[in-house]
């Protein structure tokens, strides 16, 4: 389950501000938690089917260590469970089997010092799980992953992921309400450097509710209509973002645009809506947001 903390600020926040007919509402810090269902990424038993770096030989025991890549691509797995690289940490559960002797395991992000604490700890041929979260760390090419490391005795270990974390993004409620002109309409104004809220900030995206037709809707379009939601860069002069929606009762709800690089530097921005029905396309977006995320 994804959790949000709103905060609702006057003027400015981190050198940006923004001026719209509503008030600027933001939900910002933590991370979010992305659930999934269970994904197997590592298992060393000789016949798990498994290859490479996730699969055998069994783990042996410290000094040696075993990293493996999570995010993106994984080569040697059977199945692609999809970790993206934005990824912060994970939430897994490591299973160790065909224990030699008494040991324990330790679990670490990649390119980072092992703890002094150990997750797993286990006697001789016992087979035992524990869960946890761990962050991820570099592994090269933008990718990230974890270290593990078997104390004492060699084992086999499984590895099932169960959800990852990522940065909760910034967001900045801009409208509540559209507007029935074919024209490009402001509907909110921000200034200032977007990547001044962190170093981590480098995408963001639109976010917004597609209202269809209907008497259900205190804004309705009308039906066969088109309505297009934009981020309108001043200062280079080019469209950020867009996206056109047609008005129908297929695809009504919240939409999501592409995501974009932020720029780096002092910039103005409009968020701009326009309808293809002039009078009596009354709205065409409902609710809409500007993300920052990594």
């Amino acid at each position: 389950m994804r959790t949000t903390r709103t905060l609702v600020i006057l003027a400015c926040l981190v050198g940006a501000s923004l001026a719209s007919a509503t008030s600027a509402a933001w939900a910002a810090g933590g991370l979010t938690f992305i659930g999934m269902t269970p994904c197997r990424i590592v298992d060393t038993r000789l016949t798990s089917g498994f290859a490479g770096t996730y699969g055998p030989p069994a783990l042996t025991p410290a000094p040696a260590f075993r990293t493996f890549q999570i995010t993106d691509f994984t080569v040697g797995t059977p199945i692609q469970c999809g970790i993206p690289d934005n990824a912060l940490a994970i939430q897994a559960n490591f299973t160790v089997t065909n224990t030699a002797t008494n040991g324990d395991l330790r679990v670490y992000p990649a390119a980072a010092s092992a703890p002094l604490a150990s997750l797993v700890n286990w006697e001789t041929g016992q087979t035992i799980a524990n869960s946890t979260s761990v962050g991820l760390g570099d592994v090269g090419g933008g990718h990230k992953g974890i270290t593990v490391q078997a104390d004492v005795s060699a084992t086999d270990l499984i590895v099932d992921l169960l959800g990852y974390y990522v940065q909760t993004p910034i967001q900045i409620v801009v409208s509540d309400r559209g507007f029935d002109t074919t024209l490009p309409v402001v509907i909110g104004t921000l200034a200032g450097d977007l990547t001044a809220f962190g170093s981590t900030h480098t995408k963001g995206r639109l976010v917004a509710r597609w209202n269809g037709p209907g008497t259900g809707f205190i804004f309705d379009c009308t039906a066969g209509s088109t309505g297009t939601l934009d981020l309108f860069d001043v200062t280079a002069a080019t469209v950020v973002v867009s996206m056109t929606r047609l008005c129908t009762a297929v695809g009504m709800g919240l939409q999501l645009s592409d995501t974009f690089d932020l720029p780096s530097g002092a910039r103005n921005y409009q968020v701009r809506v326009h309808s293809d029905v002039p009078g009596t396309n009354r709205v065409n977006w409902g609710s809409v947001k500007l993300q920052l995320f990594e």
